[in-house]
C-alpha cells in the first residue's frame, strides 16, 4: 500500500473515533454542527492542516441552526417524536418547525407513518394536533396576519383615508400580497365591480403599477393615483383633505377640463358626490387661479 493511501485510511479512521465521541456527547444534550456562525459557541480544535470550528447548542430546542443546515431532516427524528409526544409546549415549538420547512399536512403523514402513526395512538394523536395548529393558524387559503390585514374596519376605513390605504397596501405588499391576490381575498369579501370595495382593489392596483412596477406592466403616472377612490371619498368628506388635492391636481397641471375628462370615465354623470367635487374643485380653482377654469 502507498504512504499516501495508508495516511489517508489513518486520517478516516481517526475522524470516524472523534465522530463516535461526539456522538456520545449528543446523547447528553449537546448537537454539535462542523458549521459555525458568528453567534453561537465555538470550540477551537487543532489540526495539522489547520483549525476547525465547532458550534456547540445546548438543549432540545437549541438545534434549529443544525436543522436549518440539513433542511429540516432531523426534524422527524425518533427522539424529537418521542419528546413532542411528552411535552406540548415542544410538540408547538416542532409543529413551526414543520411548518417554516414546508411540511404540510399530507408531507407530515408521510414521514409520520415511519413511527407507526397507523397502530401507534400516540404519534397519530401527535398528527391530529398537527393538523388543529395548522387549522388554527395557517388556515387554508389565509396567509398568516390576513385576518389583521384585511379586517374589514380597516378595509372601511381604507376607502375612505388615503393615507391610511397607502400603509395598508404598503403591509400587503410587504407581505408578498399582490392585486390578484387580493382580489381573491375580496371576492370572498363579497366583492363586485359596482362596489366601493373594488374601487379598493383598482386603487391597490394602481399603486402597484406606480410604485412597484414589473416589466410588463403599464406605465402609470404619480398623478395618475391622485385620482384613486381612496382620495377622492375623503375629499368629498373633508374640506380640507380636499384642499390639499385640489393643490396637487393644479400642480401636477390637472385644470377643470383635464379633471372633469378623468370623472367622465368614472361615472361622474350619475355619481351626485363626485359631481359636487367636481364643482368644488371648479370653484376652487376660480377663487385661487382665477385665469383657470
Amino acid at each position: 500500500m502507498r504512504l499516501p493511501s495508508l495516511l489517508a485510511v489513518v486520517s478516516a479512521l481517526t475522524l470516524l473515533a472523534r465522530g463516535t465521541a461526539l456522538s456520545a456527547g449528543a446523547d447528553k444534550g449537546m448537537i454539535v454542527s462542523t458549521m459555525a456562525s458568528p453567534d453561537s459557541g465555538l470550540l477551537d480544535v487543532g489540526r495539522n492542516n489547520g483549525k476547525r470550528f465547532l458550534r456547540v447548542h445546548e438543549t432540545a430546542d437549541g438545534d434549529d441552526h443544525s436543522e436549518e443546515r440539513l433542511s429540516g431532516a432531523n426534524m422527524f427524528n425518533t427522539e424529537k417524536i418521542k419528546l413532542a409526544i411528552a411535552d406540548s409546549k415542544y410538540a408547538k415549538t416542532l409543529f413551526r418547525r414543520w411548518k417554516r420547512y414546508g411540511f404540510e399536512s399530507d408531507d407530515a403523514f408521510k414521514k409520520l407513518t415511519v413511527h407507526n402513526l397507523h397502530k401507534d395512538d400516540n404519534v397519530f394523536q401527535l398528527y391530529k394536533n398537527y393538523l388543529a395548529w395548522l387549522e388554527t393558524h395557517h388556515p387554508l387559503g389565509i396567509v398568516t396576519g390576513d385576518k389583521k390585514m384585511f379586517d374589514r374596519v380597516k378595509l372601511q376605513k381604507a376607502m375612505g383615508d388615503g393615507t391610511y390605504a397607502t400603509t395598508l397596501f404598503q403591509r400587503w405588499k410587504r407581505n408578498g400580497i399582490d392585486s390578484d391576490g387580493v382580489f381573491d381575498r375580496f371576492k370572498q369579501l363579497g366583492v363586485k365591480k359596482d362596489n366601493i370595495l373594488y374601487k379598493l382593489y383598482t386603487d391597490y392596483f394602481a399603486w402597484l403599477q406606480i410604485h412597484h412596477p414589473t416589466a410588463s406592466s403599464k406605465k402609470v403616472l404619480a398623478k395618475d393615483f391622485l385620482f384613486d377612490s381612496t382620495r377622492l371619498n375623503r375629499a368629498m368628506e373633508d374640506k380640507d383633505f380636499a384642499g390639499k388635492l385640489f393643490a396637487k391636481w393644479k400642480t401636477n397641471g390637472m385644470d377643470s377640463d383635464p379633471v372633469f375628462k378623468r370623472f367622465q370615465k368614472m361615472g361622474v354623470k350619475t355619481n351626485d358626490k363626485l359631481y359636487q367635487l367636481y364643482r368644488d374643485y371648479f370653484a376652487w380653482l376660480q377663487k385661487n387661479y382665477p385665469t383657470a377654469g
